[in-house]
């Protein structure tokens, strides 16, 4: 005779994947998904939009609030320091669209829209 319970659980197990097989939503670790491809595009225009790129001669566009200095222990330093007609160089890109850019006066921490591109 054979058990009525034993032949259910016999049933419910035949469902199971193969151990090698991934549920439609898995991923193999190293694909991208459309969303990462989608930002680093975002982040690529944003980046052309601006037109400010490392190695590029810029100056201030318009004088920020104040000036937070590109030192390992960084400060604030009063926007007076750096005229809207000094020249800087782009050396670093930092994230948010901050730039590190050297002036005479020092290395400053710089956001895109106070920047203006040198021809």
């Amino acid at each position: 005779m054979s058990d009525p319970q034993a032949q259910n659980l016999g049933e419910q197990g035949s469902g199971a994947q193969s151990p090698g097989a991934q549920s439609p939503g898995a991923q193999s670790p190293g694909a991208q998904t459309s969303g990462d491809q989608s930002q680093d595009d975002q982040r690529e225009s944003q980046n052309e939009d601006a037109g400010v790129a490392v190695g590029d001669r810029v100056s201030l566009a318009q004088s920020p609030p104040y000036l937070k200095t590109a030192d390992a222990m960084p400060m604030l330093r009063p926007p007076d320091l750096i005229g809207l007609e000094d020249e800087g160089l782009v050396i670093e890109q930092r994230p948010g669209q901050t730039w590190v850019v050297k002036f005479d006066r020092g290395s400053f921490l710089i956001d895109t829209p106070y920047l203006r591109k040198l021809g």
